[in-house]
């Protein structure tokens, strides 16, 4: 429901409406694009959505949180043509 009601979201869907083959939400301002949620079938799928995202949105710098690096969708997000320019890194503090 919370993203339903967002203004601002849009979303990308390949395949069926009521069964896609993958789908994303994303926000996009005039010089960004914050990808909120993507998932996917199968890597094809996922890198066909990450194109269509990447012509939708040309030139604009993109944004995902919290996504494994050897993920399906960091994957085809580098071959769809973004590159990375922020990595968050795990912390660890061990206590004795």
């Amino acid at each position: 429901p919370g993203v339903v009601a967002a203004p601002d979201m849009r979303g990308l869907a390949l395949g069926a409406a009521d069964a896609p083959d993958a789908f994303l939400t994303y926000r996009a301002g005039e010089t960004a694009a914050q990808i909120l949620a993507i998932a996917g079938s199968s890597a094809g799928a996922v890198a066909a959505l990450a194109g269509a995202l990447a012509a939708r949105l040309p030139g604009r710098a993109l944004g995902i949180t919290n996504e494994p690096e050897e993920s399906l969708v960091c994957t085809a997000l580098r071959d769809a043509g973004w590159r990375e320019t922020l990595r968050q890194h795990e912390m660890i503090c061990e206590l004795a």
